[in-house]
């Protein structure tokens, strides 16, 4: 029974996430869990027999297809020193026929559509000549105050990506900040987010999430 018992706990722990599913089991009873990376370490007591177990279990990540994942265009306009991002091709093309914005390529692959394990990047943008003025961010608080307080327009979600809780094979997204030019700067490289910081004046801003470099299926 004990050996049965602790395949049921760690399978509890691992897919569903420990505690609040656990303790709605009729069997067990959560003793203890803490979280260290996707490492679940927790006492569980088995409630029909009242023996306990240890159990160490790795947390199993709800992650989408790659399959589903879009490129994430990158451009920029050197005049008013501005990033652009967008999932949507023709808005990419109309970037750089008509606005003057300069085609960088892929900044990596992130989802057009809610998926297992993504969040929301919403989109923000703020046009006060001469500056331009493109924001990305998951947090739907900073969005409402760069709305409220900033003067920034909310232009909807530009996609979905995987949060520091959930990155599912994800890397960093890098979000940096440079006050004399007004720009927002999103990357995927550590060499270039340093580049834009020792050269650029850029400020490390965290990060904005975490997103696909390449499709690996």
């Amino acid at each position: 029974m004990q050996l049965s018992f602790f395949k049921l706990a760690t399978a509890y722990f691992s897919f569903f996430g420990g505690a609040s599913q656990a303790l709605a089991n009729p069997l067990m009873e959560v003793l203890s869990i803490t979280l260290t990376g996707n490492n679940y370490q927790g006492t569980v007591s088995n409630k029909a027999f009242g023996d306990r177990v240890e159990v160490n279990a790795l947390r199993v990540l709800n992650c989408a297809d790659p399959r589903k994942a879009t490129p994430l265009y990158r451009a920029f306009e050197p005049t008013i020193e501005n990033h652009f991002y967008t999932i949507n091709e023709a808005e990419y093309d109309r970037a750089a026929k008509e606005f003057g914005y300069i085609k960088e390529g892929i900044a990596g692959y992130i989802f057009p559509s809610q998926q297992p394990g993504t969040t929301p990047l919403f989109k923000l943008s703020k046009y006060t000549v001469p500056i331009s003025n493109h924001f990305y961010t998951i947090s739907a608080e900073e969005r409402d105050r760069a709305v409220k307080n900033k003067g920034y327009v909310s232009q909807g979600v530009a996609g979905y990506i995987y949060t520091r809780e959930n990155p599912c094979g994800g890397e960093p997204f890098y979000r940096l900040w440079n006050d004399l030019k007004n720009d927002h700067f999103y990357t995927v490289s550590e060499e270039e987010r340093m580049e834009a910081i020792v050269k650029g004046s850029y400020l490390d801003d965290g990060q904005a999430g975490f997103i696909l470099r390449q499709l690996r299926f």
